[in-house]
């Protein structure tokens, strides 16, 4: 099963959700600018990732470096950490990083070849447009 992150509250929720408590229901988790910026414990993840154990997960990251910069952090920066935290614990981790800002157009996942390399399927977290 893949974790998909959809609405921007749901995305820390659902990295928790194959990070720590059902690792053995979810092995893939598709992070679409994910919120791991000091905001609900999303900030800890690097850390928790670095110190344990890692869980039978694959990762994919996808931010723009134009996305938020608020008082909790930058979601760009903390995408980053995210990715160095992953390989340094030895995840199986792929990333897509562009320009794009915070908003469900840059979270759009592209036919780029990583995506299949990730073997995850992209899920909009907007309805289809007309």
């Amino acid at each position: 099963m893949t974790a998909r992150l959809a609405e921007p509250r749901a995305r820390d929720r659902a990295f928790n959700v194959g990070f720590g408590s059902v690792p053995d229901q979810f092995r893939r988790v598709l992070s679409t600018i994910g919120t791991y910026v000091d905001l609900r414990g999303g900030g800890e993840f690097p850390t928790m990732i670095r110190k344990f154990e890692p869980k039978p997960i694959r990762v994919f990251l996808q931010d723009g470096s134009n996305d938020l910069n608020l008082y909790a952090g930058s979601w760009w920066h903390a995408n980053q950490s995210m990715l160095s935290a992953l390989q340094f614990a030895g995840y199986d981790v792929h990333h897509l990083w562009g320009e794009g800002g915070h908003d469900a157009a840059a979270a759009r996942c592209p036919g780029d070849p990583r995506m299949a390399m990730s073997r995850l399927s992209c899920s909009r977290s907007s309805p289809a447009s007309p």
